[in-house]
């Protein structure tokens, strides 16, 4: 049923409180308000200010979860500290890395003369991204190169 338009805006400013006080929990928020999770949605969809107000509380709720981890920074919770420095300390080197060596490696070989210029060039382009990208390393070891011999006039 309907909202008339002073039960609305009430409603809406009981649910706006309610999210605040539920630190954005939808389902908690409509059920002390009295109304179904799809009326929540509808005026987000239907009413821009309310749907801003909503968003608003994202904010808060991000702020309020931020304090509580300054909040055990102080007292000296360690996995906290080391959490906020991983996230908000990278520009500063405090970043896992996580380092892969890979002991065996494939060979590809390709009958280069008997493709398209066009197929070359896609080739060519998806291996130095590769190595752009530090997946592969296209060095030819000097055992893969070919030996020229007397045979061949050299």
């Amino acid at each position: 049923m309907p909202f008339s338009p002073m039960t609305l805006k009430m409603k809406q400013k009981s649910m706006i409180k309610a999210l605040k006080e539920n630190l954005g929990n939808v389902t908690a928020s409509c059920s002390a308000v009295g109304i179904s999770r799809k009326t929540h949605y509808e005026w987000l969809r239907d009413h821009p200010s309310y749907a801003k107000a909503c968003e608003d509380i994202g904010e808060i709720v991000l702020d309020f979860a931020e304090g509580q981890l300054h909040k055990q920074i102080r007292q000296g919770n360690t996995a906290s500290t080391i959490f906020f420095l991983k996230t908000k300390g990278k520009e500063r080197g405090y970043i896992e890395r996580q380092e892969h060596e890979v002991k065996n490696t494939a060979v590809a070989q390709v009958q280069l003369d008997k493709l398209s210029p066009a197929a070359l060039e896609e080739i060519k382009r998806h291996l130095l991204e590769a190595r752009e990208e530090r997946i592969i390393d296209i060095t030819p070891e000097p055992e893969a190169l070919p030996l020229k011999s007397e045979e061949d006039g050299i």
